[in-house]
């Protein structure tokens, strides 16, 4: 079942582009004057669709405009601002389907950032950082490694507290498995106290 696509003036740029639920932007077909040498100059221009580029975060992105009057413009914020009512005055438009190179307007909605960002940890489009990627972490894989062997050895806790710069709570959770889960115990030791 094929849906027809809906084109609607693009604002600020009446008449010469127009956005549609499909997520494509057209320039209109037209005559344009302009001056060259002195003179009075017009030359037909041909209706297009336009090419967006990907930009560094992978979405979508075009040209808009004359020489005078250029801006560039996500395609799903084009498309969510002309067919996507907002009556809560949200800030970001979120691809529900995690691609964000589809720009249909079935696969957007208005969203704030912070459900934006639960959203991409619910879909599995990002992960939390663990480990050593985590900001505030201390320890490094290698770090937990060494404690592992050294527990699995029967080394003091409050030596292994006092030379890695850690609490006992933290020894212990690693002891347990509560903490670096993602560390292997490459000696083999038991990970319970």
């Amino acid at each position: 079942m094929s849906t027809r696509e809906t084109f609607r003036p693009l604002t600020d740029y009446e008449g010469l582009y127009e956005v549609s639920d499909q997520g494509r932007v057209k320039r209109l077909a037209r005559t344009e004057t302009y001056m060259s040498g002195g003179k009075e100059v017009q030359r037909k221009v041909k209706e297009m669709f336009l090419k967006p580029k990907r930009d560094k975060d992978g979405y979508h992105r075009l040209v808009v405009g004359g020489r005078k009057k250029r801006r560039h413009y996500r395609v799903a914020r084009l498309v969510a601002l002309h067919f996507l009512w907002n009556p809560e005055n949200k800030p970001e438009v979120n691809h529900l389907n995690g691609d964000k190179t589809n720009d249909c307007v079935d696969n957007l909605v208005w969203a704030t950032r912070s459900e934006q960002v639960q959203h991409a940890f619910d879909t599995g489009l990002k992960t939390p950082a663990r480990g050593s990627q985590h900001g505030m972490a201390i320890l490094t894989e290698r770090k937990v490694c060494r404690i592992l062997a050294l527990l699995s050895r029967g080394y003091p806790r409050k030596r292994i507290r006092e030379r890695f710069g850690i609490t006992d709570r933290t020894v212990r959770a690693i002891a347990r498995n509560e903490q670096w889960k993602h560390v292997p115990d490459l000696w083999g030791g038991r990970r319970s106290a």
